[in-house]
């Protein structure tokens, strides 16, 4: 099943702002930014006839349904899930997944509840890709997600401001995030941890798409020296950065703050 079989039940779960379900083009510049070009273990001719059928599937009335995230992440495996109907033919039965990459079947068995699971990888689409499952020749489905790379955040700056910690970071969101294609804002929060174990957590904060450079001033309960994290949400992943240590005046850490002031 390197070329999935016509009739697919197609689940396009996302509204894609560029999408067109170019496929072909998805791969190609995913295999551009990774190697340059196609490799030499890809038959083009062969990639060139499934990009072809996958792009030509039609619903039907498959009873094979694949679920799974709709974003991932570039090279990263992500979890699909293939249900059949729950019914004994269907227990511990044989079920393939792919995606629309050539060359990327995989061969599970399905469990006492009729599920059967797979990690399946885009190492070489950027843009959008279809993961796929299926158990026969005509009963199968297809499902589109979207590949993307993680957001990133860097430092520009970590100090103090008086008593609050001044920090700048640039950003990044992939042009194939959710925040991108959503046309949603990414949010950035920052941690940040006392010598003595104070943890502070700031709210989540918007940030523009169209800008890369956040700064803000956080405010802390004592004086101290404090270890400073921020946080960087694209809509659906996460990353995180140590910045480094600040360290701030203001008033003295008290563990005991109704005891003698020298306790």
């Amino acid at each position: 099943y390197d070329n999935i079989p016509y009739g697919c039940t197609h689940k396009k779960h996302i509204d894609y702002s560029d999408g067109n379900n170019n496929l072909a083009g998805s791969i190609e510049s995913g295999l551009n930014a990774v190697y340059g070009g196609i490799n030499n273990q890809w038959s083009y001719l062969d990639w060139g006839s499934f990009i072809y059928n996958v792009n030509s599937l039609v619903s039907s009335g498959a009873d094979i349904e694949i679920s799974g995230p709709d974003y991932v992440v570039q090279g990263e495996p992500a979890r699909f899930k293939a249900d059949l109907p729950y019914e004994p033919n269907n227990f511990l039965r044989s079920v393939n997944f792919g995606t629309s990459e050539y060359n990327s079947k995989v061969k599970k068995k399905s469990d006492w509840d009729a599920n059967a699971y797979a990690q399946l990888s885009f190492d070489y689409t950027y843009g959008e890709g279809l993961a796929w499952s299926v158990y026969s020749d005509d009963i199968c489905s297809t499902k589109s997600v979207m590949v993307q790379k993680r957001p990133s955040i860097e430092k520009l700056s970590l100090g103090k401001y008086g008593n609050l910690i001044d920090v700048t970071v640039s950003y990044s969101v992939d042009k194939y995030s959710k925040a991108k294609i959503s046309n949603q804002s990414p949010r950035i929060k920052f941690r940040y941890v006392s010598e003595e174990g104070e943890l502070n957590v700031s709210d989540w904060v918007e940030v523009s798409l169209n800008s890369s450079v956040h700064s803000i001033r956080l405010s802390t309960q004592y004086a101290g020296t404090f270890r400073v994290t921020a946080i960087i949400n694209d809509g659906t992943y996460t990353e995180s950065l140590y910045l480094g240590n600040v360290t701030v005046g203001g008033s003295p850490h008290r563990p005991c703050p109704q005891c003698h002031p020298d306790v």
